[in-house]
């Protein structure tokens, strides 16, 4: 994302104001096609949700090279904000389809963080090694080659399993294959329990990934006073913290309760929160940097805890004919946090009440824990747990599930 705003300002020639409205069109596109992306999750099956996504990122990314002003560059941006929104619920509901068993998922889902945050570093060296604000050919190629890695995961993806066919039985022989938009989402709050973890999810939300993306630069910056450069390193640092840690992260979580989980991640995003906050204190630099280098590091905890936390607690909980709307809710939180979050916190770091920033993140941190506790009661002790059975070693039973074998 912050190579497209730099491609539009500066090497299109786009007014910094008007790439920040393309950036929130394509936001709000994002927000209103989650609710949309459930249903066609629960109709159409997983599969075929995840590779319309992957071809619609692929087009997007080929449209980006060829955007020469705002009106080439909108469609472009809806076209990318639509494609990302299915995303997470498809791939979440795929993941609950090809590992029944919530060992499984909670061993998938940790190492699919690894590979995100090792990609997200990876492609962030490649594309800073490779682009030039004064030759656009450069972007270009970074733009087509990613439009080419997403046309083959789409290829990839079609190979998969359709796990909606697998459980086509138990769609049609009820009314759950019929279940209206609204009513599916009813269906799916009417549950007391996962109506908590939707809760909780919207705090998981708004004191995690969007804040980071625009507060973390502001309050560093502006507030703490770091050397530009402890931004970016203080990102290289989480993002190798979890790909080094979560394998040990995921033999941990593997016997412990969803629900004391999710307390810990509040707690831990609570207490990396308000040592952010610490850091405008020190008058040193050298000082300030490293609390924003250790901030980074106890996020990155919260993060390895969530990854296989989140995502399996929504899927066994939700009926299977209601997966993919309940995993579309827990996506739509985090979509919203991205259109208001950025607003909200440069807003109040520009407004001088930074403080007042750093208190309500800390304070959604602990209201995690609370939630957390409160879905303890509703949950028992099999929901809580469900299996055990998790190691940090990706298992042939995944592969062969996906119906890939050490054989090919």
């Amino acid at each position: 994302m912050l190579l497209i705003l730099v491609y539009l300002h500066q090497v299109r020639g786009i007014p910094l104001a008007v790439t920040g409205e393309l950036f929130a069109l394509a936001a709000v596109a994002g927000l209103a096609a989650v609710p949309l992306a459930g249903v066609a999750v629960d109709r159409l099956g997983a599969r075929q949700v995840l590779v319309a996504a992957c071809a619609a990122q692929a087009l997007s990314a080929a449209g980006l090279a060829w955007a020469h002003e705002s009106a080439m560059a909108a469609p472009v941006m809806v076209v990318q904000g639509l494609s990302v929104s299915p995303l997470f619920p498809a791939f979440t509901t795929m993941i609950g389809g090809l590992c029944p068993d919530t060992g499984q998922q909670q061993r998938a889902f940790g190492w699919c963080t690894v590979a995100t945050n090792a990609a997200i570093g990876i492609g962030g060296a490649i594309g800073g090694l490779v682009v030039d604000v004064r030759h656009v050919v450069t972007f270009q190629a970074l733009f087509l080659a990613n439009a080419a890695a997403a046309a083959v995961c789409a290829v990839l993806v079609a190979r998969l399993p359709d796990t909606r066919a697998e459980r086509g039985e138990e769609l049609g022989g009820g009314t759950g294959g019929k279940t209206g938009s609204s009513d599916g989402f009813r269906q799916v709050l009417g549950i007391p329990a996962l109506r908590t973890v939707m809760f909780t999810a919207v705090f998981l939300a708004f004191t995690s990934y969007a804040v980071i993306d625009a507060g973390l630069p502001a309050y560093g910056t502006v507030v703490a006073r770091v050397p530009v450069r402890v931004i970016p390193l203080a990102l290289t640092v989480n993002t190798v913290l979890i790909v080094v840690l979560q394998p040990l992260v995921l033999r941990l979580v593997r016997t412990m309760r969803s629900t004391r989980a999710l307390v810990l991640i509040g707690i831990t995003w609570a207490v990396s929160w308000a040592v952010l906050g610490l850091s405008a204190l020190p008058a040193v630099a050298a000082e300030r940097s490293a609390l924003v280098l250790v901030f980074a590091c106890l996020f990155g905890v919260g993060e390895m805890l969530m990854a296989p936390t989140l995502g399996p607690l929504v899927n066994r909980l939700a009926p299977e004919h209601l997966r993919g709307r309940a995993n579309s809710l827990c996506q739509g939180a985090f979509s919203l946090s991205l259109v208001v979050a950025p607003v909200f916190c440069t807003g109040l770091i520009a407004g001088g009440l930074a403080w007042l920033w750093i208190v309500l993140l800390s304070s959604g941190g602990l209201g995690t824990s609370a939630l957390a506790l409160r879905l303890r009661q509703q949950l028992s002790a099999a929901q809580d747990l469900g299996t055990s059975e998790v190691d940090a070693t990706p298992p042939d039973a995944v592969m062969s599930n996906i119906g890939w074998s050490n054989d090919e």
